[in-house]
């Protein structure tokens, strides 16, 4: 129940933020009922243990005060394993991995910017698509808000900036299926809530936890996500 292992949570989350990836192509999905909630299944189990043996490896072959407070505990195991040579190959390789994150993010990314044109004449520019399917304007809009967070603040700021509004919409989704339920409750649903109202009700309250805690230690960054969504909420009411 410390703070610090709320506000370290912010962190893990990034190591499984792509399991819900698939959801953005759902339109593009052969099968849908079938294949969406298999893949994120699946998806969902493979990162979990891939995660879990990667930090296994983390605390087995480096002491624990060498880690605690390094953002590049991936370098500093790979030292401890491979000597001082092989943890600087070693972190270029994992610079490598996350460039290949950040490709997958271009490809999925631009799709949610491209339906919100769609859905918002306002905002129609950005659906517009190049004859081949590409939506230039989403991948335009996604990088120039990308390059703006890079330029204006340092990593473990802008980390700790974006898990906070990740939260609060994780949040927010969670929280809409008691709302669907409620506004229709005869309405059919071929998705299924496993486990519901219980499952639900404990990660919304996971998710005021952390964003207490976070909200403490991290004040400034949590404003800056609140003025954030302020602003938003302002743009969807004005295109709305």
């Amino acid at each position: 129940m410390s703070a610090g292992f709320a506000v370290s949570l912010i962190y893990v989350y990034y190591s499984y933020s792509g399991w819900n990836a698939s959801a953005y192509f759902v339109s593009e999905m052969k099968n849908q009922l079938k294949n969406l909630p298999r893949s994120l299944i699946i998806g969902t189990l493979i990162v979990t243990v891939m995660y879990l043996l990667l930090n296994f490896v983390f605390v087995y072959v480096s002491p624990v005060a060498n880690l605690s407070g390094q953002l590049d505990v991936g370098a500093v195991a790979a030292g401890d394993i491979f000597g001082r040579e092989g943890g600087v190959i070693m972190s270029g390789l994992i610079s490598l991995l996350l460039i290949s994150t950040i490709s997958s993010m271009v490809f999925a990314g631009p799709r949610v910017i491209q339906v919100i044109g769609e859905d918002y004449k306002a905002l129609g520019f950005m659906s517009k698509k190049r004859p081949n399917g590409v939506p230039l304007t989403a991948i335009l809009v996604q990088s120039s808000i990308s390059l703006i967070l890079l330029f204006t603040s340092t990593f473990e700021a802008l980390l700790t900036y974006l898990g906070f509004v990740m939260n609060v919409f994780a949040f927010m989704t969670v929280l809409g299926v008691f709302v669907h339920r409620i506004k229709h409750p005869n309405m059919e649903r071929p998705y299924k809530t496993k486990g519901y109202p219980v499952v639900p009700i404990i990660f919304l309250m996971f998710v005021i936890w952390n964003v207490i805690y976070l909200f403490k230690e991290k004040t400034t960054e949590t404003l800056i996500g609140l003025v954030t969504l302020v602003v938003s909420l302002v743009i969807y009411f004005i295109v709305n």
